[in-house]
């Protein structure tokens, strides 16, 4: 099931000084996401355009600002190339997890070996 709403704020490459060469290519990819509701033990995901990511690309970190609770475990992987895909999991036994709209910040890298 894909987001209530879900979109591509900006896509940005940025230097790999800070990473002393291990990355030849940095993207700094911000999202905008509203997930419905999700029930308790299920999750939800939804996929975005990244142009130029790939397989073997890692995902270095992202954040959103904003405590989503202990509820939520959210992971990020590349489906296919050029795309992005976002799973949020409600970990609560027996409450639904309502996020709510938030902005959210990936840090993606290519390897440089």
């Amino acid at each position: 099931m894909a987001f209530s709403s879900a979109s591509v704020s900006s896509i940005e490459r940025v230097g790999n000084q800070n990473f002393q060469g291990l990355y030849t290519d940095i993207w700094k990819v911000t999202l905008s996401v509203n997930p419905a509701s999700i029930a308790a033990g299920a999750s939800d995901a939804d996929v975005f355009t990244v142009p130029g990511i790939d397989f073997g690309d890692h995902i270095i970190s992202y954040g959103n600002g904003n405590s989503w609770g202990v509820q939520a475990m959210i992971n990020f992987y590349i489906g296919n190339p050029g795309v992005l895909r976002m799973v949020i999991e409600n970990v609560h036994a027996s409450s639904a997890l309502d996020i709510g709209a938030q902005t959210v910040t990936v840090l993606i890298g290519r390897p440089a070996w």
